[in-house]
């Protein structure tokens, strides 16, 4: 029976050696399927991708594309309490919420205001890109600014810390694929759904949270970089002129 490693990763932050067996596993289809029926390991894998150092990391992304490939989105909601929002989207609605609720909670209906979705099935991939952008502000009649980055006080483990960029562009070369279809016509429109609805979210931010003193501070903001990073141009210019 499978056995979290989580306990012993934070006291020794290196897991090489069950990460290597479980890559090796994921190999096969087989091997694959095996791994992906344990949903205390994906959940653990996507806390190391975040938590571990950067050689697990690198472990931890190629593992995830081999899981993502052989589990379809609405189980990989239900395990890791998150949704997939519908469209057309809800601007009441905040893709940056910790406390998801199931994928059978998403949007059906835009004016139904309980079943609002909450963290999107891509958050914490997206966080991680987010992570290791370097964002400048200009503003009008001032010299530019210094280079701000994702550094808010937060709860949630997979917002903290910094990402370095070589393993944020393999990320974002995944959420590429899967955005193209590589992983299959389900991950696909899951994709392009997620991605749409963070940055349909962006156009909604207050106004009074867009002076340049706030701007850097608003983790919608970063997610919706992070978003646009990965989105063809095509569809992103369809979102930002969308409203519900």
């Amino acid at each position: 029976m499978y056995q979290s490693p989580l306990p012993r990763l934070l006291k020794y932050l290196n897991f090489p050696y069950e990460l290597s067996i479980f890559s090796a596993l994921s190999g096969s289809a087989e091997g694959c399927d095996n791994l992906v029926i344990h949903e205390s390991l994906i959940q653990d894998v996507f806390k190391l991708l975040h938590m571990g150092t950067k050689r697990i990391q690198r472990q931890v992304i190629l593992l995830l594309r081999r899981i993502l490939s052989q589990i379809s989105p609405d189980k990989l909601c239900s395990i890791t309490n998150t949704c997939i929002p519908r469209f057309p989207y809800d601007e009441d609605t905040d893709p940056l919420s910790s406390g998801a609720s199931p994928v059978n909670s998403t949007v059906k209906d835009a004016g139904d205001k309980q079943s609002q979705p909450k963290m999107t099935v891509l958050n914490k991939l997206l966080a991680y890109i987010m992570k290791s952008i370097v964002l400048i502000v200009k503003s009008k009649g001032k010299r530019s600014g210094e280079g701000a980055t994702m550094n808010l006080e937060h709860p949630d483990y997979w917002v903290r810390g910094t990402v370095a960029a070589d393993l944020a562009l393999e990320v974002m070369i995944l959420l590429r694929d899967m955005s193209q279809g590589n992983l299959g016509e389900e991950w696909k429109e899951c994709s392009r759904l997620c991605l749409g609805y963070i940055v349909f979210c962006l156009t909604h931010i207050p106004d009074d949270c867009r002076s340049e003193e706030k701007v850097a501070l608003n983790r919608g903001l970063w997610l919706a970089l992070a978003a646009l990073s990965v989105m063809e141009d095509n569809l992103a210019s369809s979102v930002t002129v969308t409203r519900v």
